[in-house]
């Protein structure tokens, strides 16, 4: 029996590999519709739908961006809501399951 755990930590996989090898379909599927994504990029920050997401992983910026090692920690599981801290170079994410 696959644990909630491991469901989450293969959500998160298939964001974050979706990224880091331009696989748009994976990415999409393990991103809700409702997407809000907010990052302390230069220039004061950047806020991004998952419209804009999809566009960034399309355009290739996870593969340019870093190697595609990830470090997963569920941090929280209550019922139907989680938390996960996802580790790589260069990002860390802060993920709402």
């Amino acid at each position: 029996m696959v644990t909630d755990r491991e469901l989450i930590t293969q959500a998160v996989h298939d964001r974050l590999g979706g990224w880091y090898d331009a696989v748009v379909t994976r990415m999409d599927q393990a991103l809700h519709p409702g997407l809000i994504k907010r990052s302390p990029a230069e220039g004061g920050g950047a806020i991004l739908a998952k419209h804009g997401v999809l566009q960034g992983c399309a355009e290739g910026e996870g593969i340019r961006a870093g190697d595609g090692w990830v470090n997963i920690d569920v941090a929280d599981v209550c019922g139907s809501l989680a938390t996960a801290v996802a580790r790589s170079a260069p990002y860390r994410e802060y993920l709402h399951l």
